[in-house]
């Protein structure tokens, strides 16, 4: 499994759209999306975001987000 880290993951439309085309890709479909970023509020909207874009396409992937880039 891949792991993939957005470090200024706040910047949603950037994000959003990246984690939506990389899980099309079948060899990346099972990776573990991990979100960093300063601003909590920014960050939470953009894992509420991506757990959805997972959970829509049914794919087996997990998203983590943290403020402190060490985590990941």
């Amino acid at each position: 499994m891949a792991k993939i880290v957005f470090i200024g993951a706040g910047s949603f439309g950037f994000t959003r759209g990246l984690v939506r085309d990389l899980l099309t890709f079948p060899l990346l479909e099972s990776s573990e999306i991990a979100l960093v970023d300063i601003n909590k509020q920014r960050l939470n909207f953009a894992r509420r975001a991506c757990e959805k874009i997972v959970a829509q396409g049914n794919y087996p992937a997990t998203v983590t987000a943290t403020t402190d880039r060490r985590e990941v």
